[in-house]
């Protein structure tokens, strides 16, 4: 301690010395003094960030410039837009946020519309770019003083285009139609599929890319790209952690057409990178220095989070400190990834690097077929003039010792992503913001538990649209001390993260018991990961059940099913599922995946209103690739066990709107989908569905291993515990156990608990455990949504 405390006065003296005086010089003051006078000293226990002795400093070459080339970009927009109003190419920041430090550069319109779309406007600009580098970028047009930006074909915005920087070359694009513009022209589909190369292995979870439209591979490595405009596009697949090599070429779209595309990736050797920085005066000593990039190992959850963000603090890599003062990450990097950085106290944004004149610091590297050491001094913390925002609070009861807190801004563009509080001893918790404090407008923060803001909040600022804590920025050195009073645990759709109680839920007849997470999904949850499974652990609770989802994304077409897929942000992707399984089973729990389909709320297009046959085949093709995707995560895991179906799916069951046209075929398609799931995932296969229809299941059904039978608790059964046992004995020997002596089947006994409007508890586990325990054939317990 008595080291630490001569570092944190070293450091309190280089802010001295440098006229930055910040909370930290107070707190090192307080701490002086209190020892001088003999009284009891504030603890500044912040937990030492890991030293790194020179011998792990390893010998690498050092990392080189990145030669340029010359890049001809020429698009071709809408014969609408104002020939007056300036388009512009944007180069975008994905380590920042997207919409935050972008480039525009100012294309020059060219009255030659050779090879265009009839009607089109042709636009063109040359730019130098690093070769290696992926650049990411979309199109604007000025309107009126407002930036337009480009939508695809379907209507959803451009998130942005990839393009791969080999040598000279010219890109030819095509944009769609604008946010204020419509789209009628003709289109057609790329669907493809990527393995590796050698090996033929199916590759998931790559960004695959074509004129603004983007997807994500799916277990058997498929992928496809709907409503292109006809014409030629590049074609970009990239993986997320840069662990293959960038795949380019171009592929020609047809209307009404589909065009396949198969790639075989190889797999990128892996060199061992180093970065050192050495961080400026009036850096607070001991506390995380990060690096945030845009690969996925840095944190891009190459998702649009709150604010247009991408990159989650809590899931960047931490350096450790040198002895010399200097900062060290070193880790294994695949060949030819291209890596934009900075280091932060914070996320991309928030107490981010800046350069000596203010603006904002982004870092690239292309990493070379070789070790490498990165050498990069910080200039600045400060976007202006050099004073602080700090923040100390005391933690409120219910904080337990494993949970951390965190804190949330809103600027004036609205909520951004919470950042982790730094911890000091006995409950305290500090945070410094350096910058940006020069923003306009309205700024306002909350605190939040493990940062699930808007989930589990402070009692003044709750909510996910809550309005926060004002404040004024004075543009002077600032300190707020707080002590919020709680937190609160609020019900949202679709439930919140998971939270667990000290209850014991032993099953006394051998049949497992279990918790379910909601079908709900948010990156920052898999910061408090451990402590979760560690919690579910501490129950007693021996299954973990799993609700991975994928999105419904409806069509813009006419009387055509919406494509079920993976998008970032929203629905957990296969690192972090196999992640979660893993920490799971290596605590002796056993998992159990029960994927869902996330529909948009209020969807009218679900279920559909007059489907015909090849809608329903359209449709039934998607629930499959999302069916056997999840099969491959559950073998490639040797997860326990696998639950398809859910009461959501009534309209595609046999007897259901669907198939009003072809009621067979919806009994042969649930009968082939089954026997190929059991293919590739030898685990037991539970099908879901309503207690409350348990006398009559699908025919098909009996190809599963065992009922997954949900039931939800009613408010009333919550308020009188007394009824739920006295209902709970009647369905199940009424409607279930008839279906289990018939079949044969397992059956596993699933409770839904919704938080109630008072926040009155579900507590009644006891009479649950007897219910059971008095039908040997019940197979297990699940209690599901009854996290807070």
């Amino acid at each position: 301690m008595l080291s630490d405390k001569r570092e944190l006065a070293k450091g309190g003296e280089k802010m001295k010395s440098s006229n930055r005086r910040t909370l930290w010089l107070s707190l090192l003051l307080a701490l002086l003094l209190a020892a001088m006078s003999g009284c009891d000293a504030l603890d500044l226990n912040l937990a030492p960030q890991p030293q790194a002795t020179p011998g792990q400093l390893p010998e690498a070459l050092r990392l080189l410039a990145l030669p340029e080339t010359l890049v001809n970009f020429i698009v071709e927009v809408p014969g609408e837009s104002d020939p007056s109003q300036a388009v512009y190419l944007t180069l975008l920041d994905e380590v920042t946020g997207l919409a935050l430090n972008a480039k525009a550069y100012e294309m020059q319109w060219i009255d030659d519309a050779q090879g265009a779309q009839p009607g089109s406007r042709v636009y063109v600009l040359t730019l130098p770019a690093p070769i290696g580098a992926v650049l990411k970028y979309r199109f604007e047009r000025q309107s009126d003083g407002l930036r337009v930006l480009e939508h695809q074909a379907n209507g959803e915005p451009v998130r942005y285009r990839l393009y791969h920087v080999h040598g000279p070359n010219t890109l030819r694009d095509r944009v769609s139609r604008w946010t204020d513009t419509s789209f009628n022209g003709a289109t057609g589909r790329i669907i493809g599929q990527v393995t590796q190369e050698g090996s033929q292995l199916p590759l998931p979870n790559l960004l695959v890319s074509a004129a603004g439209s983007q997807a994500l591979t799916a277990a058997d490595g498929s992928f496809r790209l709907e409503n292109l405009p006809t014409g030629v596009h590049n074609l970009v697949i990239l993986a997320l952690d840069g662990a293959y090599q960038t795949f380019q070429q171009g592929a020609a779209v047809a209307e009404s057409a589909t065009t396949p595309a198969v790639a075989s990736l190889p797999a990128a050797e892996s060199v061992r990178v180093v970065f050192t920085v050495s961080a400026p005066l009036g850096t607070p000593p001991l506390v995380p220095l990060r690096v945030a990039g845009d690969l996925f190992q840095f944190g891009n959850t190459f998702g649009s989070l709150n604010g247009g963000m991408s990159v989650l603090a809590s899931r960047t890599p931490i350096m450790q400190q040198l002895p010399d003062g200097r900062y060290m990450l070193a880790m294994q990097m695949p060949v030819g990834a291209t890596l934009r950085y900075k280091y932060t106290l914070g996320d991309g944004l928030w107490n981010a690097e800046r350069l000596s004149s203010g603006g904002f610091q982004i870092r690239q590297a292309v990493i070379p077929a070789y070790n490498v050491l990165i050498e990069d001094t910080i200039e600045t913390w400060y976007a202006g003039e050099p004073h602080t925002l700090s923040f100390d609070i005391q933690a409120p009861p219910g904080t337990e010792p494993d949970d951390f807190i965190a804190i949330q801004f809103s600027p004036l563009f609205g909520w951004t992503e919470a950042l982790p509080m730094w911890p000091l001893s006995e409950g305290r918790w500090v945070y410094v913001l350096f910058s940006p404090l020069n923003l306009p407008g309205n700024f306002s923060y909350r605190y939040c538990l493990n940062e699930q803001c808007g989930l589990a909040d402070d009692p003044a600022t709750p909510g996910l649209y809550g309005k926060g804590r004002p404040l004024q920025l004075s543009g002077e050195n600032q300190t707020v001390h707080q002590a919020p009073e709680g937190w609160v645990s609020l019900s949202w759709p679709g439930g919140s993260l998971p939270r667990l109680d000290s209850a014991e839920l032993p099953v006394e007849n051998g049949a497992w018991s279990g918790f379910e997470t909601p079908a709900k999904y948010h990156p920052a949850w898999d910061a408090y990961r451990s402590t979760i499974l560690k919690k579910i652990g501490d129950t007693g609770i021996d299954w973990l059940l799993l609700r991975p989802t994928w999105s419904y994304r409806v069509s813009s077409e006419e009387n055509q099913p919406g494509l079920i897929e993976q998008i970032a942000g929203a629905d957990m992707l296969w690192p972090d599922l196999a992640a979660w399984m893993q920490q799971a089973q290596a605590l002796d729990i056993k998992v159990a995946l029960n994927p869902n389909v996330r529909l948009p709320v209020g969807d009218k297009n679900w279920p559909p209103p007059n489907p015909d046959n090849q809608w329903a085949q359209s449709w039934f093709e998607e629930y499959q690739r999302f069916a056997l995707h999840h099969a491959e995560a559950a073998r490639r895991a040797n997860a326990s066990a696998l639950i398809l179906g859910g009461d959501w799916l009534a309209p595609a069951l046999p007897g259901g709107v669907l198939w009003n046209t072809a009621p067979d075929q919806a009994q042969r398609f649930w009968e082939s989908l089954l026997d190929e799931v059991q293919q590739r995932y030898s685990g037991l296969l539970f099908w879901s569905m309503p207690l409350l229809q348990a006398a009559n299941p699908p025919a098909f059904v009996q190809g599963a291993d065992g009922l997954y039978l949900t039931y939800s608790v009613s408010l009333a059964e919550i308020s009188q515990p007394e009824r739920l046992p006295t209902n709970l004995e009647t369905l199940l020997d009424e409607l279930a156990l008839p279906q289990h002596q018939r079949a044969g089947q397992s059956v596993i006994l699933v409770l839904q608990i919704a938080p109630t409007p008072d926040g009155t508890a579900f507590n009644d586990y006891a009479a649950v455990q007897q219910v059971v325990s008095q039908r040997p054939w019940i197979a297990g317990v699940v209690f599901a949504n009854v996290l807070e």
